[in-house]
């Protein structure tokens, strides 16, 4: 068969001599082959597309590092209440009181709701010692 018909006519004729010659007419999916002015076309697409991709790649880094910004603290809030949540536990600094317990040698720290919250040995210069005599009756 011919790999190319009438190529000496116009599109406008070649469409009309191929439609009174054929058999029938469907429609059929095949590779087309494109011209060197669609490829051109499309190198020029291809570069407007990825201009406009590299900017918008761009607007996304910025919008993420912003929004990151804005999670951070957020993350580290929740973090910090599961932690909370999860121990049941909170370490804080607040003025204790220290009571000694001279008869066990301990040395009691309570918090202001009166509650022990550490307790150590007694150093030696908080024991007080204490001379008892037991007197004898007569």
């Amino acid at each position: 068969m011919d790999r190319v018909l009438f190529q000496d006519m116009t599109p406008g004729e070649r469409a009309k001599m191929l439609s009174d010659n054929a058999e029938a007419k469907e429609n059929f999916q095949y590779p087309k082959e494109l011209s060197s002015d669609e490829i051109a076309e499309l190198k020029d697409e291809l570069s407007s597309e990825s201009i406009t991709l590299s900017k918008l790649e761009e607007r996304k880094k910025e919008l993420m590092d912003e929004i990151k910004s804005e999670i951070k603290p957020v993350k580290d809030e929740v973090n910090r209440v599961l932690q909370l949540l999860r121990t049941r536990i909170e370490e804080v600094e607040e003025e204790v009181y220290l009571i000694a317990d001279q008869e066990e040698g301990m040395m009691g720290y309570y918090n202001q709701d009166g509650k022990l919250v550490h307790q150590r040995l007694l150093r030696g210069n908080e024991k007080q010692f204490r001379i008892t005599t037991n007197q004898k009756s007569n």
